[in-house]
């Protein structure tokens, strides 16, 4: 690796098969080139449950013993409330606006 980036975004599906594909099994982000998370992300498609909990803990553990990706930050949200407004963030980050309702 050349140099130093800032990449900032979610994935749109709450799944961590997209982000896992893109950093650690030849997405356009995967620097690291490495075979073994690209079996374990492979191995994660194929199993469920705590099985698929555990590969992505090996994938995180060999991803910190390697400093392929080092998360600097996690961007606050801030949001400003009004009890004349209704309306529920989501986890990923996104603004839906279709559900939010106003009082009269």
């Amino acid at each position: 690796m050349d140099g130093l980036f800032l990449n900032t975004w979610a994935p749109t599906t709450m799944d961590a098969d997209m982000p896992a594909t893109n950093f650690f099994a030849g997405g356009q982000n995967d620097y690291a080139a490495s075979p073994e998370t690209q079996a374990l992300v492979e191995e994660q498609r194929t199993v469920d449950g705590a099985e698929r909990e555990a590969v992505f803990a090996e994938l995180s553990q060999v991803n910190w013993d390697n400093a392929y990706l080092i998360p600097l930050y996690t961007p606050m949200a801030d949001y400003a409330v009004s009890p004349d407004i209704t309306w529920e963030p989501r986890v990923d980050g996104e603004y839906v606006l279709k559900d939010v309702t106003f009082a009269p």
